[in-house]
Parts: structure tokens; sequence; C-alpha cells
């Protein structure tokens, strides 16, 4: 059925991919036709070349590659979740028109400390448990224990190097948002924005960069795909707005405009959220 989550291995794709043009598949899979691409990629899935089907329409036969043999490691199936429309915040909103006035004026302008004295109390409580916790496959902190300490932590995902940087930030906007009547909550280990009585869950990550594992990087730790590269945080950060709803959901490091330049845009979007979820709820 068009439209619904589903489902497909490889040899399913490979037959539909070679049935039908990309652009029509991929609107009943209710994806872009990059997205197909991408899947089709990832499963190792050859697709027609650019022409084909306008040759097969004036009677020209191509040869069909043959569907190349599974590896180690390779996926045998994936999962297609259609591209739901996603109900923004009107333009023509006067709250939020307003928000984007307020947050233009140098008198409202979000500046990040040069260190953390006088921190976020929630930033305060992370740090010390991201700094005694330990790093993940990839490079990222957590909290040494689980359940109730994961609880009391901001979702901050960076390195031990990037973690002074990204706790510096998170104090800041946190202490804008109180300051502009929001509060800040840590529910199931989601970190919430409650405004105009919605909750608007974010994140704070580092990006990472991949490469195959080489002999002096040590043997590998299991059996898992990951296992067989190495990741290096890349001090990048990237503020995401953890709702599926929100268009606008991401500001991250740029070259001429770091994060610590963005927060104001981010306050906008973070009311801008609100007023989303709510017309979706």
């Amino acid at each position: 059925m068009e439209n619904e989550d589903r489902e497909i291995t490889r040899e399913e794709l490979y037959r539909v991919v070679w049935a039908k043009p990309g652009v029509v598949l991929a609107e009943e899979f209710g994806i872009s036709d990059v997205g197909l691409a991408k899947i089709c990629k990832r499963l190792r899935v050859p697709r027609p070349p650019r022409g084909y089907w306008r040759m097969l329409e004036v009677g020209r036969q191509i040869a069909v590659p043959r569907l190349p043999p599974l590896r180690k490691d390779d996926p045998e199936r994936a999962y297609i979740a259609p591209q739901r429309p996603k109900p923004e915040a009107r333009p023509q909103d006067p709250l939020i028109l307003e928000r984007v006035r307020q947050e233009s004026l140098s008198v409202n302008q979000i500046n990040v400390s040069p260190d953390l004295r006088g921190a976020h109390s929630l930033v305060r409580q992370t740090k010390a448990l991201l700094q005694s916790g330990q790093a993940d496959s990839y490079g990222r902190m957590f909290p040494r224990s689980s359940g109730s300490v994961d609880r009391k932590c901001l979702n901050v995902s960076v390195s031990k190097e990037t973690l002074p940087r990204a706790l510096r930030i998170m104090s800041a906007l946190l202490i804008a948002l109180e300051a502009r009547g929001c509060k800040i909550e840590i529910n199931e280990r989601k970190t919430q924005c409650l405004i105009n009585g919605e909750r608007v869950a974010f994140y704070l990550w580092e990006k990472v960069k991949r490469r195959d594992r080489e002999p002096g990087d040590g043997p590998r730790k299991g059996q898992w795909g990951f296992d067989k590269w190495v990741f290096n945080p890349t001090g990048e950060l990237m503020f995401v707005i953890d709702d599926y709803w929100i268009a606008k959901k991401n500001w991250k490091d740029r070259k001429n405009k770091p994060l610590e330049d963005q927060l104001n845009d981010i306050v906008v979007g973070v009311f801008a959220a609100g007023e989303a979820i709510r017309l979706q709820s």
C-alpha cells in the first residue's frame, strides 16, 4: 500500500527499481528520489542509468545488471518511513513575528560566557556526570551509570575535548529561555523546554568522521559492522529540536557563524516549534 511504513528486502527493491521509474516508485514509497537512491546504495542495489526508461519507450533493449551477491556485514533489508506533511507555525502568527523582532534587538543578544562560572544548575549537574563518565564508540561522553543518573543529565552528546564549549553554549541558551518565560525539564532522558503548555525536546551533539580501522587502531571490539570503522569527533556542534513535526529543526556550526552566534535564532526556532506542536496536537 502506498505511503505506509514498510520493510523491503534488497531482492524486492531490486525488482521494483527495474520495473518502475524512480520518481514514480519514490512517490509510492512516500519518499524523495534522493532518499530512494540512498536506500539503493545502502543495500547495493543497482539502479537504471539516466535515460533508461526513454530508451525502452523507443524500443531499445538494455541489459539489466545482476544483483550483486550479499557481502559480510551488508544489510539485507531496509525500513522505509514515508515523509509526512509537517505542520508549521503560521508565518503571519503575530506571536512568532514578535519573537523574531525581539530576538533581533541588540539588547536581547545572547552571549556565551568564556567559562562556566554562574552556569545553569542543570549544566553544572551535567558537567559532573559527563566528566566522570566514559566515551562511547563514537568518542562522545555519556554518564557511567544508567537509570536515575541518566535522567539527571542534559541531552549533550559530545567528546570530552568539546564538552566545555558545549556546556557553555547550553548554559547560555537555557538561561535565555528561562528569562523568556520557559521552563527546562529533564523527562525520561529527554531535555525539554516547556513553552506555552507544550514540550519541545532538543539535544546538542558533536559531528564525527568515520574512517576504516587500521592495524594500529587495535583489534575490533565485537562483531558489529561499526567495529570495522574508527570514529573521530570533529569539534563541530549541532543543536537539534527532537520532533518530527518541526520544519526547521537544527542549527550547526558554520564557517563564518559558529553556534554561539546563532542562539537567538535557536530561541525563535524553539518558540516556533512549540506553536507547531500545538497546531498538530
